[in-house]
């Protein structure tokens, strides 16, 4: 199935290259519906999801169930058997920018910066709404187990939601330091960056960079936007920007904990941001077996197939440096870990001390 901005989805069979149904919303079809362009459309089947490693297009052919997204906060969900709409919701006030189905629930993002839960087992019904968010919230990726979600942004930092509670995040990953600063010089070389105050990894604010200094966004003329999300394993996610690459990001990761990787794992043309990213698992057959690819769109109309797998592992092998580390607890790692390596130092500090002659 896919949707366009004329307000239509269209459900198509790929066996036979032929148009199975045409979805027209407005337009008289119900009073007082206006034909809205919409902008995201996922299978409701058990196992797929907007991104999971491993979903194929046999889970999405299997769906009788389509939920989309329009372009004023509404959610539709679509039966293909009688060829209906059989529900609809619009809690949120401004475009639905992704959608995620767990657990029979639907979770909405949208430009009003707020996340929306929907019960299918309630005919939609609202679950629950986040508080504001203070930015537009644009991607989704399930981790942890279902655990965890994690939320792409307009300003670059990814918000951390705990499943089922909702009122607002609990973490938030941050935008590298040295990608900020790339980002701003490219945009306004001649501009001079001032340091702010930085808040913890914890706090749900607008800064970019954690502790002790960082940018803030109003500082920042033009940011990195999180236009995409997959997930890679229940540790790992892959982040399409707006200025064309794609990072690899760390989520509560036990060695890495949060953070986004700053070299890109691939890139588009610069300038050309990522607005579709998906996996696929094909069978090569004979000794190579199933293998995972990814998929994706930008702003020049052009689709790209990446195998990151290499990538990827040389990104996880690659030693981080302490400031690269986001988060109270990756600081508090990184001093273990200097003490650890700088024991004649420990011992040089304690020598001194209260029980220094002891």
């Amino acid at each position: 199935m896919t949707v366009s901005s004329d307000g239509t989805a269209l459900l198509s069979d790929f066996e036979t290259g032929k148009r199975v149904h045409r979805f027209t919303f407005g337009a008289g079809t119900d009073p007082g519906d206006d034909a809205l362009p919409l902008n995201v459309v996922l299978p409701l089947a058990a196992g797929s999801r907007n991104g999971e490693p491993g979903a194929s297009s046999s889970s999405s052919s299997s769906s009788a169930l389509w939920a989309c997204g329009d372009d004023n906060g509404g959610v539709h969900i679509l039966d293909v058997r009688s060829k209906k709409r059989v529900f609809k919701n619009n809690e949120q006030e401004d475009y639905v920018s992704d959608l995620l189905f767990h657990n029979q629930q639907l979770c909405c993002t949208s430009g009003d910066g707020t996340l929306a839960v929907y019960d299918l087992r309630k005919n939609l019904k609202l679950y629950a709404l986040s508080d504001p968010q203070d930015d537009e919230l644009l991607s989704l990726s399930l981790h942890k187990a279902g655990k965890k979600l994690i939320v792409g942004t307009a300003l670059g930092d990814i918000r951390v939601f705990t499943w089922d509670d909702w009122g607002d995040c609990k973490d938030r990953i941050l935008l590298p330091k040295q990608i900020a600063k790339k980002q701003n010089m490219n945009s306004n070389n001649s501009a001079k960056k001032k340091k702010s105050k930085g808040g913890g990894a914890g706090e749900c604010g607008s800064m970019y960079g954690g502790g002790g200094g960082g940018f803030h966004s109003s500082e920042l003329t033009q940011s990195v936007t999180v236009d995409a999300l997959v997930k890679y394993d229940e540790d790992l996610a892959i982040a399409g920007g707006g200025d064309g690459h794609l990072r690899l990001v760390s989520v509560h990761g036990p060695k890495h904990g949060n953070v986004v990787f700053p070299e890109a794992l691939a890139s588009h043309k610069e300038g050309m941001g990522v607005e579709s990213l998906k996996p696929y698992q094909l069978d090569l057959g004979g000794h190579f077996g199933k293998k995972r690819f990814f998929a994706s769109a930008s702003s020049d109309h052009v689709v790209r197939i990446w195998d990151l797998e290499k990538s990827i592992e040389s990104r996880l092998g690659a030693a981080l440096t302490p400031h690269q580390l986001v988060g109270k607890k990756a600081k508090r790692n990184a001093g273990k870990r200097r003490r650890l390596e700088n024991p004649d130092d420990l011992e040089e500090r304690g020598a001194g001390g209260f029980f220094g002659d002891l």
